[in-house]
């Protein structure tokens, strides 16, 4: 009997402890089951808000491809009323154009019939010879490759006919034309850059370079040795002559200067301050006592060695990239 009671008594704790179990696990379950609901309803909004978010991108990707439409027609419609302007705008400037060219043509045609318009160089230098004819070259007498690259200057020689090239490969050439044809005669180098202009003295025995580097060389002819640099100038060497003499040289430069050099002690004797940069200088005579010099701001200005004055100044219609004077004979008024 014992045996039996202890047997019950195991039982129905072991009943005991199935039933927490079961109960607990029927709790687990349940709390399981409702995470499950919640877990369903959680899925079910965020597909509801997917679709939600579909459709609205949907609206705005037309919404985006009717934009870009919209923009490219008025992009388009932009175009056609710039090139409209521009043809506008055009047909304004020829207007504008040829009248100004027909009040131009009409004041040159009165001009030259009001013979007390026309204005005289006399006024200004009287001392400078000039010619009456000039004449237009119709063709060339022969073409020939000088330098690798632009030829920025020329100048004949004024005893033999050689002609000097300066080049924007740094080089001062010299050629001989004698034989109606360009026979190179020398290569002048220490250029730091290009030569922009050239000019031989009275002797032809030597001659001038002046370049972008800031600087003016002197070489000799006959050996073609480089004899002199001039330096002092703040920019480019636009111009430069022999002032007279084999000793004296004017240059003129970007930096608003015109200076004169003495070539026996090297140095620059004199600065002239032009206020503008100065594109070419020539010299009125042999004796170099007037300068003459074409700048940017439209005017010639002549100065005078001697006294370091401006002596006048001739307003023109547009810069002056270029100066020269007829020598034939000394004697005669000035033309320039």
């Amino acid at each position: 009997l014992f045996a039996v009671g202890d047997i019950s008594v195991f039982v129905r704790c072991s009943l005991s402890e199935s039933s927490a179990i079961i109960t607990t696990l029927k709790q687990e379950l349940q709390s399981l089951l409702s995470q499950k609901v919640d877990l369903e309803k959680a899925i079910q909004l965020i597909r509801d808000e997917h679709t939600t978010l579909q459709l609205t991108c949907s609206h705005l990707e037309d919404k985006l491809r009717k934009t870009q439409d919209e923009n490219r027609e008025l992009v388009d419609r932009l175009m056609r009323y710039k090139s409209k302007d521009a043809e506008k705008m055009n047909e304004e400037n020829d207007k504008f154009l040829k009248k100004r060219y027909a009040k131009i043509q009409r004041e040159l045609e009165e001009a030259a019939k009001d013979s007390s318009r026309n204005v005289s160089l006399d006024t200004y230098a009287p001392d400078i010879p000039y010619s009456e004819k000039s004449a237009v070259p119709t063709k060339p007498s022969y073409v020939f490759d000088a330098h690798e690259g632009e030829v920025s200057a020329v100048k004949w020689s004024p005893v033999d006919r050689i002609v000097a090239t300066g080049g924007a490969d740094r080089k001062v050439k010299l050629w001989d034309t004698s034989k109606n044809a360009a026979e190179s005669r020398g290569v002048l180098v220490g250029s730091n850059a290009g030569v922009l202009s050239v000019n031989f003295d009275s002797t032809g025995s030597f001659i001038l370079g002046a370049s972008n580097d800031f600087a003016t060389r002197v070489w000799g002819v006959s050996d073609q040795r480089l004899k002199h640099t001039l330096t002092g100038h703040c920019g480019k060497v636009l111009a430069a002559k022999f002032l007279g003499e084999p000793t004296k040289v004017v240059t003129g430069s970007h930096d608003r200067t015109l200076k004169i050099w003495d070539l026996r002690s090297r140095s620059c004797v004199d600065t002239k301050f032009a206020g503008s940069c100065c594109n070419d200088v020539v010299i009125s005579d042999s004796s170099g006592t007037t300068i003459i010099s074409g700048h940017y701001d439209k005017k010639i200005r002549f100065w005078d060695t001697r006294t370091n004055q401006n002596l006048s100044e001739i307003l023109v219609q547009g810069k002056v990239t270029s100066l020269d004077l007829d020598r034939d004979n000394f004697s005669r008024p000035p033309f320039l």
